[in-house]
């Protein structure tokens, strides 16, 4: 950059310093002649007019000089005209003494016919700014040399009568910053207008030696600039070229700002720092650029970049960002510190590339991109991002995908009024996310090929990334909502406080009031968890379900029996899982401190209790299964001859029940506790009345009536007074009559003893046994007889 600065003024003054001293070697001469003071030679050649020695020449202005031209020879010829000039020094001080330039060279020639002057040989320039030289007496050289420039060039020719000066030659130049060439200058005195004509070419001193080059260059004088054609800079492997780039001066020719425009594009080379680590490469493309440097003009202090902005990022972990417009913030020290991408904002990451491999195939993971009106960037040492800041309209998208074949497999928008991302380092080198946190109005929606759209929204929302830069887990907090699975009428949702999505089990655990609904549903609990992929459902911790809006089984006729009310159906538990299709629930353990470890599904007075209760919403059935020491357990009530209605507890390890068939089917260890009798069994169907009995043009509604009862395998049963045994057992209660078979079955009470035969029927409420038999099987009365 320094030589860029310098290369207008050092050719500028080449023009103006041979206007000076050709004017000054003529009224030198006419002084001469006037007083006849003028030395003679003492050998004068034919064509040969006059010459002078130790020639001087001066201008000041306010009592300043401006510049000083001297010269060892000066010789003018009769034949042409010419005045030739030898060693000639000349050194420019400015209006205010702010430079201390010098041009010298041993050989000159002014043609008075063309007004033209001419540099027969090299010429040397050295360029230097003097800013004290104001506050020094006149002519005081500078107390130290500071960045010097060195110029040389050849064939210069100036004109005095346009001013106009040119070279077709090659100027080399040189300083501490730079060096190098250019093919040609113009310099237009009426524009103040110097070129370049081609092959611009410096090479920047350093560790990390730059090149520029250009096809072309113009420097103008008011404001002081520098157009640069098809501009081109090379850096370590890296270059920066434009179209057209112009070069803004100070007072003190230091690059006070930049501005290229069309075709900007830059290509960007890190090599990784070993063997494990892949290289990256950027590429930055832009319709204008704008850079504006420090005072001193070796330094950043902002930029802006617009029109169709674009960047891309290969490497570890690929990533891509576009904008309309981009500004750049630098500090002090000339590092980036932030930049704020604008208009239709966007940040892609891609899939990350394994370390090491030589293809750079992407492995299985998400790839995610970060849009908005305005984000804001945050740069830690000048190449990392550290955080981004989003305004206006915002969302993530995250799209999973199975490694090289990139094949969808899920997609994940989330928005939200705003995002703040953190960015950190990934261990092979590269740059991923940290943690995205976004609000107020946060919602997510999930989307998967061939199932349904899955939707969240809360006032917040937190998602946190390995080093790998894979998503781990989203937070959502603040009224979360939820909803998914199947059509509208069907589909799951949930409410919580606070939300925790977790990618590895693909589980949102609610804690804070957390609530589930499904098609007829309602569930409270402590904490509950869902599976986003299968739909599944488990609550944990005081479980509470409540089922509405169920209608009367069509059917069955008449309508379902222990759960055909149009009341709604409780469950308490300790547990509960559910799945959304089909719709079915199951509940285990008590809720907490109560039902000595028994779920419990009750309608009305209808209930049924065990440590586990699968409940089938859809189908109205119930499993319920127990152990020996904690069976399953249902209340129910049997209506005798008289209309008069007594409870009726069944238990068993397990219990079966269809609303529709009206059955519950209870096995192993079943037992049934009357209000006057106790039967045990293997096995026990238990069939139902209807639920709703009409009485008098209203519905009846209450405990599930039992209208048959058929225990089978080792049956016992004992009344007061009475015990009887057998295979088969059926129970009517309306009657009052049970019905023994199998065994063959047996009665014993203490007036009759033993009564055995191929069939025994009796009552609830009298003596009367009635005895059936076949003829290879009598019936056997034993008779105990009083002593």
């Amino acid at each position: 950059m320094p030589l860029v600065q310098r290369l207008r003024w050092w050719l500028a003054a080449i023009a103006v310093v041979f206007s000076l001293f050709v004017a000054g070697a003529y009224v030198r001469g006419r002084m001469r002649q006037r007083a006849g003071a003028l030395p003679t030679p003492s050998k004068i050649d034919v064509q040969l007019k006059r010459t002078a020695n130790g020639f001087e020449y001066s201008k000041s202005e306010a009592g300043r000089t401006i510049f000083t031209i001297r010269a060892g020879e000066v010789k003018e010829f009769k034949l042409n005209g010419y005045t030739a000039l030898s060693k000639v020094s000349i050194i420019l001080y400015g209006r205010d003494s702010s430079r201390f330039d010098r041009i010298y060279g041993d050989d000159f020639a002014y043609d008075p016919q063309s007004g033209d002057v001419t540099a027969k040989g090299e010429v040397q320039i050295d360029l230097e700014a003097n800013p004290e030289g104001l506050l020094k007496p006149d002519q005081t050289p500078p107390k130290e040399l500071k960045n010097a420039i060195h110029l040389k060039t050849s064939g210069l020719v100036f004109n005095k009568n346009t001013g106009d000066a040119s070279t077709d030659g090659r100027v080399e130049f040189a300083s501490a910053q730079a060096s190098g060439w250019a093919q040609g200058v113009r310099y237009q005195a009426s524009s103040r207008t110097l070129t370049l004509a081609s092959q611009i070419h410096a090479v920047m001193t350093g560790p990390d030696a730059s090149v520029l080059t250009a096809a072309r260059g113009t420097v103008s004088g008011e404001p002081r600039q520098l157009l640069l054609e098809q501009p081109r800079l090379e850096r370590a492997g890296s270059t920066l070229q434009a179209a057209a780039a112009t070069f803004f001066f100070n007072d003190d020719n230091h690059i006070d700002h930049m501005v290229a425009e069309k075709a900007i594009h830059a290509d960007i080379a890190q090599p990784g720092r070993s063997s494990a680590v892949q290289p990256t490469h950027s590429t930055v493309d832009a319709e204008k650029a704008e850079l504006a440097l420090n005072d001193g003009g070796d330094q950043l202090r902002s930029g802006l970049l617009s029109g169709n902005v674009r960047m891309e990022q290969s490497g570890t972990q690929p990533m891509q960002a576009s904008a309309e417009r981009v500004e750049m913030a630098y500090s002090e020290g000339g590092i980036l510190q932030r930049v704020k991408a604008q208009e239709h904002a966007r940040v892609h990451f891609g899939l990350p590339v394994a370390p090491g491999s030589a293809s750079a195939t992407p492995v299985a993971g998400d790839n995610y991109e970060i849009t908005a009106q305005t984000i804001d960037f945050d740069v830690a040492g000048g190449s990392h991002l550290e955080r981004a800041i989003t305004s206006g309209p915002a969302q993530i998208t995250l799209l999973n995908a199975s490694g090289g074949q990139q094949k969808l497999a899920s997609k994940t928008v989330v928005t939200a009024g705003r995002f703040e991302a953190r960015f950190g380092q990934s261990a092979p080198g590269g740059v991923h996310l940290v943690s995205v946190h976004g609000e107020p109005d946060a919602r997510i929606v999930s989307q998967t090929p061939s199932q349904p759209e899955r939707v969240s929204t809360s006032r917040s929302v937190d998602a946190e990334f390995s080093p790998d830069g894979q998503l781990t887990a989203v937070i959502q907090q603040g009224d979360f909502r939820y909803s998914g699975g199947e059509d509208t009428e069907r589909q799951m949702q949930a409410f919580s406080d606070r939300a925790r999505y977790t990618t590895a089990d693909q589980l949102v655990t609610l804690t804070g009031n957390p609530r589930v609904t499904g098609q007829n549903m309602t569930t409270t609990a402590q904490t509950v968890r869902m599976n986003r992929t299968t739909g599944e459902a488990l609550a944990v911790g005081d479980v509470k379900s409540t089922y509405v809006g169920q209608a009367t089984t069509q059917q069955t006729p008449g309508g379902g029996a222990l759960l055909g009310s149009q009341a709604p159906i409780h469950v308490t538990a300790a547990a509960m899982k559910a799945r959304s299709n089909p719709s079915v629930a199951i509940y285990s353990g008590g809720s907490t401190g109560r039902l000595n470890g028994k779920a419990r599904l009750w309608q009305e007075s209808n209930m049924i209790e065990a440590p586990q209760i699968e409940f089938d919403d859809a189908r109205r059935t119930v499993i319920a299964t127990g152990t020996p020491t904690d069976p399953a357990t249902t209340s129910l009530v049997q209506t005798d001859k008289a209309g008069k209605s007594t409870p009726v507890k069944l238990t068993g390890l397990k219990l079966t029940y269809s609303d529709n068939e009206r059955v519950a089917i209870y096995e192993g260890g079943v037992t049934a506790n009357g209000q006057d009798f106790t039967a045990t069994a293997k096995r026990m169907s238990v069939y139902l009345a209807p639920g709703n009995q009409t009485k008098e043009n209203k519905t009846v509604t209450g405990s599930s009536r039992v209208e048959r009862m058929v225990a089978s395998g080792s049956v016992d049963l004992e009344q007061t007074g009475r015990k009887a045994t057998g295979q088969q057992l059926v129970y009517t209660p309306s009657e009052e009559k049970f019905v023994l078979t199998g065994g063959p079955p047996s009665i014993f009470d203490a007036e009759r003893g033993k009564i055995t035969g191929d069939s025994l029927t009796f009552y609830r409420h009298d003596a009367r046994v009635l005895i059936e038999g076949e003829a290879n099987s009598p019936v056997v009365t034993q008779t105990r007889v009083a002593r």
